[in-house]
């Protein structure tokens, strides 16, 4: 009789899932690390020529793996007693180099816990039966380390032997990268052997329910006791503390990674917070130390401008006004606002000496940097102060050409570009096309070959302007502004310029959350990663501002995350959402300011566990915080917060004060021709008219 097709695909299915590893996926900080875990344990328990304790460690290092470190039962391969053969430790090793059941995601352990010897120097774990019965420590150790050997991403040895140290080159090497977080090492491959060498086949006391004193200690320090109570445990951390306990060790441990404490759904990060109060203690003596170097060179230029005397020499003294503006600039205390005005003074004393027309290139040179500071002056009224530096960077432009300065030339005109593109008065499409196009113009000279780090900067800030166009495609316009980020990325790295390379990436957070097409998911998914990666880069204590401004975008992204629990990803924005706000307040930067209160009050609002009426308390004050700096002269992110406040209003019962919000909202986007909005808010009316909430 014929099979049919499907009873023969059936058969091979069936056939295929015997060979298949069982598979218990390992998730750390919301990412997969492992596909599954594999475990190879050899232990030649029958005397006289193997140890009880020996079959006991088998038991106890099973038994660990599956309880603490989420080993499936089913691919833990034990053998011992009359398993323990060559033959058999063969066929096994087979299977774990076979990448049909080991993948390049897994994580394999091999554990050896034998009598070893020394033949003709050559060094050979001793397995069940008679002394013949010996395979050569470098064909299992050949399979731990070699490329040809098992796939997986990471693979440990533990070899409990006499003579096993031989395997090893280098003594054991504990800590490695320990500043890097454990997400950043899971990425990398780790191959690694750890060897007790000498007598430690004996278990603690003739108790023979004992196992070895290394897999004693390796179980205690998983957790069995207090030793090591993590459940995220580097393999270094856990040898380091079980070496203690083992007579001889040797080890190839270094720069490395190896996972064995990694528990499903009991997943705690001291590991990583470790590692992030290590970075927060460097943070703080960086910014100690730029702390003491810009306010002694601050010292040393009001020195210098001390012995300056303008009626000796007046080029001299215009020199150290200069100076004394730059180091006023890059003051990293005090009060900011403070330390701009007064270098704005010092370059005005400058200009006095140095005029477009007796030193055009000195003057030139004080101009860009008035217009600097005009464009990141923190007080004042921003948008007159933002036309202030246009002014000034196009004067220095008449002096700084193309052609006879170009260097100069790109710096002025990529900081005029940032000016248009913040500039809200006036036709904003127009002052934003106006940026793209200074930006362009900019490219000429900051090519990738001739400057790849300025070309980098100049393509995210190109970016950032077709992400902020409004009309024509937006869709289009958006996917330019990632196009421009990936190149702007692929040309920087975090170690080289992490500042420059934090920017970029969260502004490509940014845009793949604001990427609204088929693979929205995704790409909110992608936007918080790329988010979460640039918040650990930066320190809120030397880079307020801009660790400030990812915290904001990354609440605005878990805001709007569509996996995982609803609930845990609002409080998580709305973490991130104040922790952006201890930087940036009212007085110091009111447009982030109403950004992030604006998102904090909608979280709160949506948030639908805890006190439903404290929620919505607080969502109507965070949004009413946010329209209190979004005036009627700033229409666009003033209907924005309007319309978020009907919603929290109608949540409220409030259907009055809904219907003047919305009527306010009507009038400003017709004034302005915002149709969208008008659409949106006369629908809100007509809904809020028949329900108590919309």
């Amino acid at each position: 009789m014929s099979l049919s097709l499907a009873s023969i695909v059936t058969a091979f299915l069936a056939a295929r899932s015997t060979l298949a590893p069982e598979i218990m996926p390992l998730e750390y900080q919301g990412e997969q690390v492992y596909r599954t875990s594999h475990a190879l344990i050899i232990a030649d328990s029958t005397p006289p020529q193997g140890e009880v304790a020996f079959g006991n460690s088998a038991k106890a290092i099973a038994k660990a793996l599956g309880e603490t470190c989420g080993f499936p039962k089913g691919n833990i391969a034990i053998l011992t007693g009359p398993t323990a053969t060559v033959a058999n430790v063969r066929i096994e090793l087979a299977k774990l180099k076979d990448p049909m059941r080991v993948s390049r995601q897994d994580r394999v352990l091999v554990v050896v816990a034998t009598h070893g010897l020394v033949k003709e120097k050559v060094g050979y774990f001793q397995l069940f039966g008679t002394a013949n019965n010996l395979i050569p420590m470098k064909e299992v150790a050949d399979a731990v380390l070699t490329k040809e050997g098992i796939p997986a991403k990471h693979v440990l040895m533990l070899a409990d032997s006499c003579h096993s140290g031989s395997m090893t080159s280098v003594d054991a090497t504990v800590g490695g990268d320990q500043g890097a977080s454990l997400s950043d090492k899971f990425k990398r491959p780790f191959r690694g052997i750890w060897a007790a060498a000498s007598a430690s086949g004996r278990s603690y006391s003739d108790d023979s329910s004992q196992s070895t004193q290394m897999i004693s200690a390796i179980v205690s320090c998983l957790g069995k006791d207090d030793t090591y109570p993590l459940n995220v445990a580097q393999a270094c951390d856990v040898l380091y503390r079980a070496k203690d306990y083992i007579p001889v060790t040797r080890a190839s441990l270094s720069q490395g990674t190896y996972v064995f404490a990694l528990k499903p759904g009991k997943l705690v990060e001291q590991a990583d917070e470790r590692a992030r109060q290590e970075r927060l203690e460097k943070d703080r003596q960086a910014a100690e130390a730029l702390s003491y170097k810009s306010s002694q060179e601050v010292l040393e230029a009001e020195n210098a401008l001390d012995d300056a005397d303008k009626g000796k020499s007046p080029k001299a003294w215009g020199e150290a006004q200069d100076k004394y503006a730059i180091a006023l600039i890059g003051l990293a205390t005090g009060n900011r606002t403070k330390n701009l005005n007064k270098a704005l003074d010092a370059l005005n004393q400058a200009m006095t000496v140095f005029t477009e027309s007796t030193y055009p290139d000195q003057w030139a040179l004080a101009m860009h940097k008035v217009g600097a500071i005009y464009n990141y002056l923190p007080t004042g009224d921003r948008q007159a102060n933002i036309q202030k530096a246009i002014q000034s960077f196009r004067a220095a432009l008449r002096v700084l050409t193309e052609k006879t300065h170009p260097e100069d030339w790109a710096s002025s005109m990529n900081n005029l570009a940032v000016s248009y593109r913040n500039l809200q008065v006036g036709d904003r499409e127009a002052n934003v096309r106006q940026a793209i196009d200074t930006y362009n113009a900019v490219l000429r000279v900051r090519s990738e070959k001739s400057d790849p780090q300025a070309y980098a900067g100049t393509m995210n800030n190109l970016a950032n302007c077709y992400r902020q166009l409004r009309t024509g495609d937006i869709a289009a316009n958006n996917k330019k502004a990632i196009e421009c980020y990936e190149q702007a990325i692929r040309v920087s790295s975090a170690s080289n310029d992490p500042i420059d390379w934090a920017t970029t990436m969260m502004n490509f957070g940014v845009a793949l959350r604001l990427m609204r097409d088929d693979n929205w998911d995704a790409n909110i998914k992608k936007s918080v990663k790329c988010l979460q990666n640039v918040v650990e880069v930066l320190s809120e204590k030397t880079q307020p501002e801009l660790w400030s401004t990812a915290m904001g975008n990354l609440g605005d992204s878990y805001g709007e995350l569509t996996t995982g629990d609803p609930d845990s990803n609002l409080k998580k924005s709305i973490e991130c959402y104040q922790s952006a706000l201890r930087v940036d307040t009212e007085k110091a930067y009111p447009d982030l300011y109403g950004a992030w209160m604006l998102g904090l009050g909608t979280s709160y609002r949506e948030l639908k566990t805890g006190d439903r009426a404290a929620n919505l308390k607080l969502s109507g004050e965070a949004i009413e915080n946010s329209l209190r700096v979004r005036p009627a002269d700033l229409p666009q992110d003033r209907i924005e917060a309007l319309l978020e406040f009907a919603k929290t209003l109608y949540a409220q019962k409030d259907k009055a004060r809904a219907k003047a919000i919305l009527e306010e909202c009507i009038t400003l986007a017709k004034k302005i021709g915002d149709k969208d909005s008008i659409d949106e808010a006369t629908e809100a009316l007509k809904k809020g008219s028949k329900s108590s909430s919309i």
